[in-house]
């Protein structure tokens, strides 16, 4: 794991210039994500308006919600879709490049991995959607079930949310470095099954460790950013940390799933 992690900031150490794919990419997600919260706070503007009923029965509310503001659950779901695309095909040709770099290959070749998995790509986003689409229901109808006990509620989300965890990171933490590797959908989420049943408690540690390095950042990055005004600049500063984090992050699920792949 130690290893995945160092060969990964070699990468972005010795090849910086890999990562301007990812920050163009992570500059449209932040313009998505500005689309998304004007939506969602929109969404909830009227929330007066709606506290008669909010009290009244939560699949009620939640239809009467969706009727009134359509539009900006709309806008939302849409910049959602795409920015969940673009991350997808940025994921795809930066595990691209990592599998050249252990090739000694021209990392230009990436790129027109990428355009010749855009089938592949959109075929993961559906798996995506209807995956964590088929979650969302299902925590809404535990909410429905348990709503006359807290307790009980609770407990049903935590055991739920355990489990569609591990399920996620069964399925899709290496989907891409396997889909960069050449495999459709259904085998790139077989390899993903498959090696995260061989290797279940490591790579549950690769992904703890990983997400706390990432918070660590992420706290560092909210620092640095209360420290500018210039909304540029916050812009700017917003991308590099988000492309620091997606590079180091998906080269070092790469790095580690090409190295033990080959133990399966």
């Amino acid at each position: 794991m130690l290893a995945s992690i160092l060969n990964s900031l070699k990468l972005i150490a010795k090849k910086p210039y890999i990562l301007i794919v990812p920050f163009v990419g992570a500059i449209i997600s932040a313009f998505l994500f500005f689309f998304f919260l004007q939506a969602f706070v929109e969404a909830i503007a009227d929330k007066i308006l709606y506290s008669n009923i909010i009290e009244a029965d939560f699949i009620a509310t939640l239809l009467f919600l969706i009727k009134a503001k359509f539009q900006n659950l709309l806008v939302m779901f849409s910049a959602s879709l795409i920015n969940l695309w673009f991350s997808i095909l940025i994921g795809i040709y930066y595990s691209k490049c990592v599998i050249l770099e252990r090739k000694r290959k021209n990392l230009s070749k990436a790129l027109g991995f990428v355009l010749s998995s855009i089938g592949s790509s959109l075929g993961l986003l559906i798996v995506l959607g209807v995956f964590f689409a088929a979650a969302g229901i299902i925590s809404l109808a535990l909410i429905n079930l348990f709503g006359f006990n807290f307790f009980f509620g609770f407990l049903a989300l935590i055991f739920f949310a355990l489990f569609i965890s591990i399920a996620a990171m069964r399925l899709f933490m290496f989907s891409l470095p396997a889909i960069a590797q050449k495999a459709n959908v259904r085998k790139a989420l077989q390899a993903s099954w498959h090696f995260t049943g061989k290797f279940f408690w490591q790579s549950i540690a690769l992904g703890l460790v990983l997400a706390l390095i990432t918070l660590v950042i992420v706290a560092l990055q909210y620092f640095v950013l209360s420290m500018f005004e210039n909304t540029l600049a916050v812009l700017l500063l917003y991308a590099a940390f988000n492309t620091f984090i997606f590079a180091f992050s998906l080269g070092t699920i790469t790095d580690y799933y090409l190295t033990f792949s080959k133990a399966r």
